[in-house]
């Protein structure tokens, strides 16, 4: 029998692997006056192409320019773990849209990183003269003018909103918090009008795409995450299905309880403790 969280792994696969190696391609070097000379752009431009071009066939390449601290915390692997499956740590190769507002401070760098999906900004560090990919977070979403913000907070594990702070025409953004101790992530997704929360779980990433999402929120965070559209009417379950770290096992946060419910338009949704959980 299919778990309910088939879907929810599969999302998560695309996800973190997407993100982990567009996250590769922000990287530049500092010529020690604050700016990065266009040699050291070029040169570290082509690092980035390589390392954005890495199959399993080029493990070696990609593992040597990712550090450990990105591996066990954004792949929830180890460098040990992962080299011994490559094809399915590693992925194909998804290159970002663009590269934007990168920053240089001595051995660190930051960069935003635009995917087909969304933006992250990713943290870099230099080893021995070597740009490795460091860290990864989310980033805020533009507020759609006249869009209603709805606090949202993230903890371990549970979603902490107002249901009826959510307007019935569906124009709102989450202004999310993440109030726990462990990386979250929040995917919205749509509940069919004569179907149950579990039948979500099970088509979402299947035959229905999300409605949205925001990955990688570290703890202490703040964002904005916004829809491309207001939310039709209906009824929409969020899930956190990122691993709780803590555990040996690495249960999703979504087994432990981290699902919630709302509804767009007439009816009431529920919230925190009276959401519906698998």
């Amino acid at each position: 029998m299919k778990s309910r969280f088939t879907w929810l792994r599969h999302v998560a696969a695309f996800v973190v692997l997407g993100l982990l190696v567009t996250t590769i391609g922000a990287a530049c070097s500092d010529d020690g006056d604050g700016e990065a000379s266009a040699e050291e752009i070029a040169a570290v431009e082509e690092v980035i192409n390589q390392t954005l071009g890495s199959g399993p066939d080029e493990a070696d390449f990609f593992f040597a320019h990712v550090t450990d601290n990105l591996i066990e915390n954004v792949l929830f692997s180890t460098r040990e773990d992962c080299m011994a499956d490559a094809a399915e740590c590693i992925g194909e190769p998804i290159p970002p849209e663009s590269i934007a507002d990168t920053a240089i401070d001595g051995d660190t760098a930051t960069a935003t990183v635009a995917l087909d999906f969304g933006t992250v900004q990713m943290g870099l560090v230099s080893e021995d003269d070597v740009w490795m990919v460091d860290s990864l977070q989310a980033t805020s979403d533009e507020v759609p003018e006249g869009a209603t913000n709805v606090d949202l907070a993230l903890t371990e594990f549970a979603f902490d909103f107002d249901a009826d702070a959510i307007p019935s025409d569906g124009n709102f953004t989450f202004s999310v918090s993440n109030d726990g101790g462990q990386v979250h992530e929040v995917i919205v997704m749509p509940i069919p009008a004569e179907g149950t929360l579990d039948e979500a779980l099970e088509t979402v990433g299947e035959d229905t795409p999300p409605a949205g999402f925001k990955v990688f929120i570290v703890p202490d965070q703040e964002v904005d995450m916004a829809f491309e559209a207001p939310l039709e009417a209906g009824r929409y379950a969020m899930v956190c299905f990122f691993p709780d770290t803590t555990d040996p096992e690495g249960v999703p946060h979504a087994e432990k309880g981290m699902v919630s419910e709302f509804t767009i338009g007439e009816g009431a949704a529920p919230t925190g403790e009276d959401a519906a959980t698998p």
